[in-house]
Formats: C-alpha cells, sequence, structure tokens
C-alpha cells in the first residue's frame, strides 16, 4: 500500500488525516487482518502518521510501515489523497463517517461521559497564530468561569499522542483555534459542539465543511 501526494499540496497533517486514511476503506478488509499479508509505504514515517494508522488499522504493527523507495509487491494499492478545499462530494463525506466510526470505537473514548471542555487551539508560529492569543486565552478563562467549563490550551508545541488528543476533543463543549491543523480533532467531537475557527481565508471552507457532516456547530 503506497500513501503518496497528490499534484496539489504535500502530505501535512492535515491532508494526510482527512484526505489519505479515508481512503483506506477501499481495501479489502481481509488484507488487514493478517499483518505479514501488507506493507505500507509512507514518505514521513513519524510517530503522528503511525498512531492515526494505528486508528484505522488496529492491527497495525510497526513493521508494516516503511520508508522504502523500492519494493517488491504481488498486489499494489495506491492510496492518492483527494483536494478537500473544495466542496465534499458524497465520496468524501462516507469517507468523513469512516474516519469519524473508526475513532469512535476506540475504547478510551467510549469511557468519555463527562463534556465540560472549552478547547482553545495555541499555534506557536506561522502567519495562522493568533497574535493576541493572551487576551483570548483571558477571555475563554471568563466565559467558562461563568458557565461551569474548564479551558483547556492545545499548545502545539506540548500535544500528547494522537488518542489522549481525540480523548479530550470528545469531551469539549466549545472549541475555539485558528485554520490549521489542530481543528482535524474536531472529528472526535460529540454532535452540537460549538467551533469557532478564528482567520480562516475564504476560499479555504475544509473545517466549516467538516462540521456540517458532522453536525457541529460552526
Amino acid at each position: 500500500i503506497v500513501i503518496c501526494r497528490s499534484a496539489n499540496h504535500s502530505i501535512t497533517f492535515y491532508h494526510f488525516v482527512l484526505d489519505c486514511l479515508p481512503q483506506l476503506r477501499h481495501i479489502p478488509e481481509h488484507i488487514f487482518q493478517q499483518p505479514s499479508n501488507y506493507r505500507i509505504l509512507l514518505r514521513d514515517a513519524s510517530p503522528y502518521f503511525r498512531q492515526w494508522l494505528k486508528i484505522i488499522i488496529p492491527k497495525l504493527d510497526r513493521i508494516n510501515v516503511s520508508t522504502e523507495k523500492i519494493v517488491g509487491c504481488d498486489h499494489l494499492y495506491s492510496i492518492k489523497s483527494s483536494w478537500t478545499h473544495k466542496v465534499p462530494t458524497a465520496s468524501d463525506i462516507e469517507g468523513i463517517y469512516f474516519l469519524r466510526d473508526r475513532i469512535n470505537n476506540l475504547q478510551q473514548l467510549r469511557r468519555v461521559k463527562k463534556r465540560n471542555l472549552l478547547i482553545l487551539i495555541k499555534r506557536n508560529s506561522g502567519n495562522r497564530s493568533i497574535s493576541n492569543h493572551d487576551g483570548l486565552e483571558q477571555l475563554c478563562r471568563e466565559y467558562a468561569k461563568e458557565n461551569k467549563l474548564v479551558v483547556l490550551v492545545h499548545d502545539d508545541e506540548n500535544l500528547p499522542g494522537v488518542i489522549e488528543q481525540l480523548k479530550y476533543f470528545s469531551r469539549a463543549v466549545c472549541i475555539v483555534g485558528p485554520h490549521g491543523a489542530g481543528l482535524t480533532n474536531i472529528l472526535a467531537c460529540k454532535p452540537y459542539t460549538y467551533v469557532i475557527e478564528a482567520g480562516y481565508p475564504r476560499s479555504m471552507n475544509c473545517y466549516k465543511n467538516l462540521c456540517r457532516n458532522l453536525s457541529l456547530n460552526y
């Protein structure tokens, strides 16, 4: 199985999760039942990507992911990312539901019952970071206190593992943050969670479309 980029963009965190992973649903399930049957070729085999693959393929073993450029095989599946900044097609929506269902099947998330978090996403660099983050955080804390919520700052320089991130996003009542990969975790949010996206380019409606299809309040 080769996971490759499209001509439009590289495989960044967002595009790997929302463009590439849904395409794995087209591969026959029985192939993943026996780890010795397959190998996944991926340019960036970082822990982040491995952890997401493990959610989609529970029996994934570390030896199944490789960055090799040349490998022999009997059958080849090429997973090419799509372009999610467009209006989602029926197939795109099917892929979103595929991801959501795999996430909801995680035992760690099944045990989550109490929803009391206001999550503030903090980007520490780049042109998408919020320049007055401290002021926004203070505002969030005041609102949380008035509404008996707990503020959790999702700091991109101090992140836990993927499942832990999904676990606390599933406890959120409201998410506030700039346009960027941190919002990918709204896949774990319960219906009607509020999502406030700050400073997004008008041509990039990916998270707005994602919220619409997950029944979240954007």
